[in-house]
């Protein structure tokens, strides 16, 4: 059945709403949504990649299920969003995102999981404010880089997971050291393979002898730079960020 609601602020949402089974029973009108294993519930860490939509108890229009037990939840339109200004001041088209604040919105200043645009300025510390609701991975750092790479990587892989960011810092020890150990596997292969030529070509050619030790010197010097890049390799993608 299709229920017609009265406005109750200037941004009230424009969408048809859906009704959903709230766990969370603290959770209140305008309050950013996740799922859980425990259901649905107030988000309470930033980008979270759950993020479901935003409680609304008065929305313009709600499709509401037989039961009556569930809530309305704007998934998609415009949506009256509780926020702070914990992360910074929020202004018109500024990208919105969950925080460590149950159920409360903040400024996203890195790419990562948003819940929409803002569409308007916050006033004060907290509030509420007209939010485009449009729930995905929004690009809002600098450039793509090996960093921002492993970002998205732990969000989709992992993202049932409640601190999504360990596994970015685990990704970026085990490429670490992948870069290290195939640098030394490269440097022992260039070593089992030159050298024993290099003694076997000495004792059948004597004379050569000179020749075959710069050669031998070259080689030892092309698996120190081997080992030397994999090794600086290795620092840059545990330093970057």
């Amino acid at each position: 059945m299709v229920l017609a609601k009265p406005v109750g602020a200037q941004f009230a949402g424009t969408e048809v709403t859906s009704t959903y089974q709230i766990t969370d029973q603290q959770a209140m009108d305008g309050d950013i949504l996740v799922t859980s294993g425990a259901g649905i519930i107030r988000a309470d860490m930033a980008h979270d990649v759950r993020i479901f939509g935003v409680m609304q108890t008065n929305p313009v229009i709600v499709f509401r299920l037989v039961s009556g037990e569930e809530q309305p939840v704007m998934r998609s339109g415009v949506a009256m969003v509780n926020v702070t200004s914990a992360n910074g001041a929020i202004a018109k088209g500024d990208f919105i995102t969950s925080s460590e604040n149950k159920g409360k919105g903040q400024k996203a200043t890195k790419s990562g999981y948003t819940l929409g645009m803002a569409l308007e300025n916050l006033n004060g510390d907290s509030g509420k404010i007209a939010v485009a609701i449009k729930i995905e991975y929004a690009e809002i750092s600098s450039a793509k880089t090996l960093a921002r790479l492993m970002d998205v990587v732990g969000a989709i892989f992992f993202k049932d997971v409640r601190e999504p960011g360990k596994f970015v810092e685990i990704m970026r020890n085990v490429v670490a050291a992948l870069i290290v150990l195939t640098s030394f596997f490269f440097a022992f292969i260039t070593f089992s393979r030159s050298v024993p030529k290099a003694i076997e070509a000495i004792g059948r050619n004597p004379l050569a002898r000179r020749f075959i030790y710069i050669s031998m010197m070259a080689n030892i010097g092309l698996i120190v730079v081997i080992l030397a890049f994999g090794i600086i390799g290795g620092i840059i993608v545990l330093r970057v960020r």
